[in-house]
């Protein structure tokens, strides 16, 4: 199942809110991001897009990355 179809609107919707009150009850900032391979090692693919997505650059640099290789399982 490719990335983009894995969770439907609702399930979209409670993942949104989850994340919106985690964020409101800390400092720390959530993204997820998701892709359906990974052709190196998921911990360095993972640390090319915590950086791209300038994660690291959050206000008290305690972001959160959530990184998924859907078809891969990884």
């Amino acid at each position: 199942m490719p990335a983009e179809n894995l969770f439907n609107k609702s399930e979209l919707d409670e993942i949104y809110s989850a994340i919106r009150a985690s964020e409101k009850n800390s400092s720390g900032e959530i993204r997820i991001f998701l892709e359906d391979h990974c052709a190196t090692s998921v911990l360095d693919r993972a640390a090319y897009i915590f950086d791209k997505l300038e994660i690291k650059n959050t206000q008290l640099r305690n972001g959160v990355l959530i990184y998924l290789a859907v078809d891969d399982h990884r």
